[in-house]
C-alpha cells in the first residue's frame, strides 16, 4: 500500500483516499498510532473536499425538531396512529453498535431484519402529515410486503433519530432501541471509516463533534417525551461486557420470547451492507472498547467540540 501511495500522481483521488484509510487501519492494527492517525487525517482532509455538508443547516434542523416536537405537541396528536406492533426501529450514531443489535434480533426466527429502509421519512414527506394513522398504515403496508409472516421487522435507518416523535405518533405500539457508545470511541470510529454513502459530517473532527453533541441533545429530548416502555437504551459497552443479559433485554423489549439462536447472531445468513459488515460476522469482542483513547493526543478539535 505504501508503494502504491508513492505513485500517488497516477492515482485517482478516490483510490488515494481509500489507500490512506486502509493504511490508517493497518498501522492501528500494528499499534503504530501516530502513523495511523496521520493517514486517517490525510484521508479525511481529502475526502472532505468532495463532500457537500452544510453544518449550519444540519444543526439548525435538529434544533428546530426539538423546538417543534414539544410535550404539548405530542400530547395534542397522541392516540391517532396505526396500532401495529410489527416495527422495531434501531437508532443511534454510525459505528455505535446498531448493526450488532440488528444482528441479535435478526437471528430470532420471528424477526425479519430489513436493514436501512429510509422509508418512514419519505412517507411523512409524501403524505405531509395528513393523518398519523394513514402514515403508520402506509409504513406497515410497505414493510410487511418484505416479510408477511414476520412478527417483528427491524428498520435500522440511522436518520430516524430525527423522526422518533413522529414515529411514536404514527406507530404508538412500535418499539425503539437506541444504541449508545462512548462519544470519543463513536466519533473516532466514524473518522476512521470511509462510508459508502452519507455521514457527510464525519470527515472533520470539529464538525463530527458538533454533530454528535446535537444528536445527543436530540436523544435527550426524545427520552423526556416518549412514554416509558417505548424506547430501550442499550449501552454498547454493556452489551459487549454482559452480552446474554443485554441481548435478552433487547428481545424482551421487542415483545418476543427468548430464542437461543440470538446467542449465535454472527451465523445469521442475511446480508449486511453497513460499515460493520465484517465485525458482525464473528462473536462478540471487546477490542473496540476504548479505541479512541489511543488517539486522544490528536483529537483536540473533536474533544473541544464535544465539550
Amino acid at each position: 500500500m505504501e508503494a502504491s501511495l508513492a505513485q500517488s500522481a497516477s492515482l485517482a483521488p478516490d483510490d488515494r483516499i481509500q489507500l490512506h484509510f486502509a493504511l490508517g487501519k493497518t498501522y492501528e492494527d500494528l499499534g503504530r498510532y501516530d502513523e495511523g492517525f496521520r493517514h486517517f487525517q490525510i484521508a479525511n482532509m481529502e475526502k472532505r473536499q468532495f463532500v457537500a455538508y452544510d453544518e449550519t443547516r444540519t444543526l439548525a434542523s435538529m434544533e428546530m425538531i426539538r423546538s417543534t416536537c414539544t410535550a404539548a405537541w405530542m400530547q395534542e396528536h397522541a392516540g391517532a396512529g396505526e396500532r401495529s406492533s410489527v416495527p422495531v426501529f434501531i437508532v443511534g450514531m454510525p459505528r455505535s453498535g446498531t448493526t450488532l443489535v440488528e444482528q441479535v434480533l435478526a437471528a430470532h426466527p420471528s424477526v425479519m431484519a430489513a436493514g436501512e429502509l429510509a422509508l418512514f421519512e419519505d412517507i411523512v414527506e409524501r403524505m405531509r402529515i395528513e393523518s398519523w394513522a394513514n402514515i403508520g398504515r402506509a409504513y406497515i403496508e410497505s414493510v410487511t410486503k418484505l416479510a408477511p409472516s414476520a412478527a417483528r421487522i427491524t428498520d435500522k435507518t440511522l436518520s430516524n433519530v430525527q423522526c422518533l416523535g413522529a414515529i411514536h405518533l404514527a406507530l404508538p405500539h412500535a418499539r425503539i432501541v437506541h444504541v449508545k457508545r462512548d462519544p470519543v470511541d463513536t466519533c473516532f470510529s466514524c473518522y476512521a471509516q470511509l462510508f459508502k454513502n452519507g455521514q457527510a459530517f464525519s470527515y472533520d473532527l470539529g464538525e463530527l463533534g458538533r454533530y454528535y453533541r446535537a444528536y445527543d441533545e436530540l436523544m435527550r429530548h426524545w427520552r423526556s417525551l416518549l412514554p416509558p416502555g417505548v424506547m430501550l437504551e442499550v449501552r454498547y459497552e454493556e452489551l459487549i461486557g454482559d452480552f446474554e443479559r443485554q441481548a435478552r433485554s433487547i428481545v424482551k423489549h421487542c415483545g418476543l420470547e427468548w430464542h437461543d439462536d440470538c446467542f449465535a447472531f454472527y451465523n445469521a445468513g442475511r446480508p449486511v451492507r453497513t460499515a460493520s459488515a465484517v465485525q458482525v460476522r464473528r462473536p462478540v469482542y471487546a477490542t473496540s472498547v476504548g479505541r479512541g483513547a489511543s488517539y486522544r493526543a490528536w483529537l483536540g478539535p473533536l474533544l473541544e467540540a464535544l465539550g
